[in-house]
C-alpha cells in the first residue's frame, strides 16, 4: 500500500459520509472508486485532490497534492524540488 492509499483510507474512514455519497458528490457513477483509491489499485486523479478534500471536509489537500505528486510523479517532485525548493505536506 502506498503513501497515497494510506492517506485515503485513514481520512476516509474517518470521514462520516459514506464511500457511496462521496463517489457521488464527486460525480462518480459507482462507489466501488473509492474503494479502488483506498487500495491503490487505481490511482486518485490530480484534479479530484482539491475536490475530494472538500468532500471530505479535510482542510489541508497540501498534504495529499505532496504525497501524490512524490508517488506518481517521483521525477516531477524532484525537478519542483531542485528549482523551487523543498515542499512539504504541512505549513
Amino acid at each position: 500500500e502506498g503513501l497515497v492509499a494510506a492517506w485515503l483510507t485513514e481520512h476516509i474512514e474517518a470521514c462520516p459520509i459514506s464511500q457511496t455519497d462521496i463517489a457521488a458528490r464527486l460525480g462518480y457513477a459507482r462507489p466501488n472508486i473509492v474503494s479502488m483509491w483506498k487500495s491503490g489499485a487505481t490511482r486518485l486523479p490530480f484534479e479530484m485532490i482539491e475536490p475530494l478534500c472538500r468532500v471530505i471536509s479535510h482542510e489541508r489537500p497540501e498534504e495529499l497534492m505532496v504525497l501524490a505528486v512524490r508517488e506518481y510523479a517521483p521525477a516531477l517532485a524532484s525537478m519542483l524540488e531542485r528549482h523551487c525548493g523543498r515542499f512539504e505536506e504541512t505549513a
